[in-house]
């Protein structure tokens, strides 16, 4: 059954743009709105904000016998937004998006002749109302039913979206939508990235000793620690870039479920070249059993707006998989979340090396 919300958005997607033959769906956890466009549409275009999302609603179209009638951003085309519509639809609808700046990626690269975005009212302000301006000359709400409504874009400006970037310590940062911390180095990532690597640095310094004692009196040489590092739940990148610039024998693999974390990350690893790769994968469920000789995990704690502790229970699965015998997991947690427990029954020996006034970073050891 349609929830009240998907319903709302729908009757509203009609009225602003009667007899739609392409659409876009844009965010659609139950690939409700999909389903219900596909009873009419000629073309439905998936903007996917998830790799379960993705899935969805791929299943959802074969299920019907439409899959010929439907594309979906990261499967059928680019995962980047403005790459995939390489051309426009009648009109864009979805869920709103809580973050803003993902509400103006949205709205800045899918060129729909009319944007619907439907939430419950309290989730909505003039922020939302100002970001569509930017891409629209008219931009108003519907009429409420219950404590939802939409919020309606119409006629274009011809601006486009111009993801944000910012200089970092270690080089240029880039985010794309709604990707966690923007292009901001997260305080959370920084530590843990500080952390592992003042540990492997350190291990570097003295395997090259060992190898040749005679090096301490000679000028720096490069020295080949062969590792392969992955960063799970990557975000914007941050942690994979200091990784990339502090170690230049490491190859890293940066992974992450949500499309926006991919294209930014992308990004900002865009200069390091056959040492970085990305993927767009649910818990890095793509990757062989022990290829990384460390992992590096920041992982998320809310499910929407509710605070979901066991989110972490798949990550840590995942890192276990993927570590090899006697490898490690380095990972940072709010300090109020009492990981340690499960990161030692899940991965192995765990211990404590760091803490300030709100993260934790632990290391935990794979058994060898």
């Amino acid at each position: 059954m349609i929830s009240t919300l998907d319903q709302l958005i729908l009757d509203v997607a009609a009225a602003e743009a009667p007899g739609a033959k392409t659409v876009a769906i844009l965010d659609d956890p139950a690939a409700s709105l999909l389903r219900a466009a596909l009873d009419s549409a000629e073309q439905v275009w998936v903007a996917s904000r998830t790799v379960m999302q993705a899935r969805e609603a791929e299943q959802v179209a074969r299920e019907l016998g439409a899959r010929d009638r439907v594309r979906i951003a990261g499967v059928d085309g680019a995962l980047r937004l403005d790459e995939f519509f390489a051309q426009g639809v009648d009109v864009a609808l979805g869920r709103t998006p809580k973050s803003l700046e993902e509400v103006s990626y949205l709205a800045g690269s899918v060129p729909a002749g009319a944007f619907v975005f439907g939430a419950n009212n309290k989730h909505m302000d003039r922020g939302h109302n100002a970001t569509l301006a930017r891409y629209f000359d008219d931009v108003h709400a519907s009429h409420g039913r219950g404590k939802f409504r939409c919020l309606i874009g119409a006629g274009r400006t011809g601006r486009a979206y111009e993801p944000a970037e910012r200089e970092s310590e270690v080089g240029k940062i880039v985010g794309v939508g709604g990707v966690f911390a923007g292009a901001d180095v997260d305080h959370g990532g920084q530590m843990l990235a500080d952390t592992a690597l003042a540990e492997l640095r350190a291990e570097r310094r003295t395997a090259k000793l060992a190898a040749n004692p005679w090096d301490s009196w000679e000028a720096p040489k490069r020295v080949d620690t062969g590792l392969d590092v992955v960063d799970l739940g990557c975000g914007n990148g941050s942690v994979a870039r200091a990784v990339l610039t502090a170690l230049p024998e490491a190859a890293v693999l940066a992974t992450d479920a949500h499309a926006d974390a991919v294209v930014s990350c992308t990004l900002t690893l865009a200069d390091f070249g056959d040492r970085a790769r990305v993927t767009w994968d649910d818990a890095a469920g793509q990757e062989p059993v022990g290829s990384a000789d460390v992992v590096l995990l920041n992982p998320p704690f809310h499910a929407g707006t509710a605070l979901d502790a066991t989110l972490v229970q798949d990550l840590l699965d995942a890192a276990a998989r993927l570590l090899r015998p006697g490898g490690r997991l380095y990972m940072v947690h709010n300090n109020h979340l009492r990981y340690r427990p499960e990161v030692e029954r899940r991965v192995g020996r765990t211990r404590q090396l760091a803490r300030n006034a709100k993260f934790t970073v632990l290391r935990a050891d794979a058994p060898a």
